[in-house]
This record gives C-alpha cells, structure tokens and sequence, in this order.
C-alpha cells in the first residue's frame, strides 16, 4: 500500500467513500455524492484539517483518514474508511500508525464510533484505543 497526502485530487475517490461510510454507520440523512464531495474539498481547504489515504496497487484510493486538530496536542480523526472489498488488508491499521508517526511524541489522537458498530469497536481496540466517554441522545 502507498500512503499519499490527501489533496484535491482525490476530491470524487473521497466523496465515494465517504458516502459508503455513512451507509455503513446506517446514516438516515440523505447527502448527495456533490454534497460529500464539496464538504471534504472544505475540510481539505482548512488547515486544521488534513488527513492520508491508502493507494492500492493499481493506485486507486481505497482508504482514508481525516483528522484535524483540536489544540497543540490533540488531534480528531473525523474520518476512518476502507472500501468494502479491501478490509482486513492492514489499510486501515496502516493509516492510524502512519498518523501517529507524522504526530509524532506527546500527542492525543480522540475519534467517536457508534455504539453498534462492534467491529470499529474491537478494531480500535487492537490498536490500543481505549474507551474515554459515552455520549447519549434522545430525538423527540
């Protein structure tokens, strides 16, 4: 796998799995590919934003991660997405160690899963995430 910089270049890759992400969270919200597409060319134009993907050996974008800084020594991954077909390969696994590499010592990396998704769960947790806070709602 290579490890790229996310840019603008990959605006369409991103926008794809981006919307396969909510799919899998079981996101009723209805967002349009376009949508998802000028929302992540937003994030990427922010600086506090940045994140990597993984490249696949045909050099197609089949993973990414998108993190953005909350203060000097915490850092969120917004985002965490591998492609269907290409779970279970290390992509993911080799994105998080590739951010704890670039963040270097001294650094707190924060992210949410939902609580039904028991595989991000256990997955996080092979990766030494340990749980830190529950958040509740109620829709009325």
């Amino acid at each position: 796998m290579n490890i790229i910089p996310l840019t603008s270049d990959y605006l369409s890759d991103l926008a794809r799995l981006n919307h396969q992400l909510l799919e899998d969270e079981g996101n009723t919200k209805s967002l349009s590919t376009e949508y998802l597409y000028q929302r992540m060319k937003n994030w990427l134009e922010n600086k506090q934003f940045f994140g990597f993907g993984g490249l696949n050996d045909d050099g197609q974008l089949v993973a990414y991660l998108l993190a953005c800084y909350e203060s000097e020594s915490i850092v969120y991954v917004r985002q965490l997405i591998t492609e269907r077909n290409y779970r279970r390969q290390g992509y993911a696994s080799t994105l998080l160690k590739h951010l704890e590499k670039y963040l270097g010592a001294d650094q707190q990396i924060k992210l949410d899963v939902l609580m039904h998704n028991k595989n991000a769960i256990y997955f996080y947790a092979s990766q030494g995430y340990k749980p830190f806070y529950m958040a509740m709602v109620k829709t009325t």
